[in-house]
């Protein structure tokens, strides 16, 4: 005989949110994730993506955005305090509303939750989609220089995203025209002489392509060389800390700080 688990308090919740999401009644969505707290019901990633959802389509109506936007941050912030990792559908979710309230502190604050979370490449992809969707050329700077980090080298999705932006016309107006080329270079050599971090620089089209490049590092395309990035500073004061450390557990008689600071 199977168990009946047709009337148990897990079952009747989910059920009620399948009824909240195909509604989107924010309002009834609300009253079940409180009646959720009251009856100690374990939330799941199903469960925390149906309220961030019923929140991302309560974002259309104006009138609802306030509310939507607390609750949203509510629930998300449950969610990392119960040690849940967002899935890719989870930031998708809450990134839009964040998006919807504009250009203040709104999706800084909903998403600022999100920072203790380990940055993979599905996390980083689904806040770059959102960018671009709404044209937050600030946000597409940020994260694409995240996935350079942490990723390196992204999946065919994640570069399909990166080229609709670079195929946009919004990416033609969010550079600057005039800039200080001394600064610039002097953030290149801190980065290791990989890329300078001070915004877009220059307006205009973008030849987007995808091409190959040579044994030696010779695009095949445009026929530049590229060029060897090492580590910027805030990377080799790490390193050369860790030397330390490690050569100081190893040489305990040799003063090794006092010759790495003699040295430097």
């Amino acid at each position: 005989m199977r168990k009946n688990n047709k009337h148990t308090p897990e079952s009747k919740f989910r059920h009620d949110l399948g009824l909240c999401s195909r509604k989107k009644n924010l309002s009834a969505a609300i009253s079940l994730y409180e009646s959720s707290l009251s009856k100690k019901i374990r939330l799941d990633h199903y469960h925390f993506n149906a309220f961030l959802y019923i929140c991302s389509e309560a974002m259309k109506d104006s009138s609802k955005t306030a509310s939507a936007f607390e609750f949203g941050f509510r629930v998300f912030d449950h969610m990392l305090s119960s040690e849940i990792t967002p899935t890719e559908a989870t930031i998708t979710a809450v990134a839009r509303p964040a998006a919807a309230v504009g250009d203040g502190d709104g999706p800084s604050s909903l998403l600022k939750p999100w920072e203790r979370v380990s940055a993979e490449e599905p996390v980083i992809a689904a806040l770059l989609k959102v960018s671009v969707e709404t044209g937050r050329g600030d946000r597409v700077y940020e994260y694409l220089h995240k996935l350079r980090e942490t990723v390196r080298c992204v999946s065919e999705s994640t570069a399909d995203i990166i080229e609709t932006w670079f195929g946009a016309a919004v990416a033609e107006e969010v550079g600057v025209e005039e800039w200080e080329s001394e600064r610039v270079q002097e953030k290149v050599l801190r980065n290791g002489g990989g890329w300078h971090g001070v915004g877009w620089l220059g307006k205009g089209r973008w030849d987007v392509r995808r091409v190959n490049v040579d044994v030696g590092g010779g695009c095949l395309y445009c026929g530049e060389q590229l060029g060897c990035v090492d580590i910027d500073i805030d990377e080799t004061e790490k390193f050369a800390q860790a030397i330390a450390g490690l050569a100081m557990e190893r040489e305990v008689q040799f003063n090794f700080k006092e010759f790495q600071v003699g040295n430097m």
